[in-house]
């Protein structure tokens, strides 16, 4: 079952069988009102007897203390940026290219992936996917080049940022977007 709760990237599905849990998926759930928030947890309430497992995507200090939704949480895990990932980069990588095209034997070369590892990712692996996905297109089999990589991820900064400049960057994001990028 879809549910809109009026908000853009947002979504949610239920599902549940005989003694399985509930699972609940939300992305972008900062950007989820309290009325469709409240309306959605009285839904999932209503519609299963037994465990609930939510998944959400979102903006650490972007979700407000009394999205309704919270109540669901038992525990929460938070999965820091991509780009605050590098040592999984490379790892990840390869899973990425072994899922959108298994029967291809596609690596990256180490410039390109010295370069991948540069860049921002501001699409967190969604956009890593896609990236990767164009890659290929431009290179189908062989080993992924600079050249090969689109023009975004050409624009990486030359020198990776030291850990304290990474950490003020994204204090700063941070407070820009509970703040309202005032």
């Amino acid at each position: 079952t879809e549910v809109d709760v009026a908000a853009p990237r947002c979504s949610a599905v239920f599902t549940a069988s005989d003694g399985v849990p509930t699972l609940l998926v939300v992305h972008d759930l900062e950007r989820v009102g309290h009325d469709a928030g409240a309306a959605l947890a009285g839904l999932v309430g209503a519609h299963t007897a037994g465990p609930v497992v939510l998944a959400a995507t979102g903006c650490a200090g972007g979700i407000p203390g009394d999205q309704p939704l919270l109540a669901l949480l038992a525990e929460s895990v938070t999965v820091p940026p991509l780009r605050q990932r590098h040592v999984d980069l490379t790892a990840l990588i390869g899973d990425v290219l072994e899922e959108i095209d298994p029967q291809r034997r596609t690596r990256v070369s180490e410039d390109a992936l010295r370069l991948l590892t540069r860049y921002s990712w501001p699409g967190n692996v969604r956009e890593l996917r896609e990236v990767l996905t164009s890659a290929l297109g431009a290179r189908p089999v062989g080993t992924i080049e600079l050249h090969d990589l689109p023009a975004q991820c050409q624009s990486a900064p030359r020198s990776a940022l030291r850990e304290v400049d990474r950490a003020e960057r994204d204090a700063i994001v941070s407070a820009l977007r509970r703040l309202g990028g005032n």
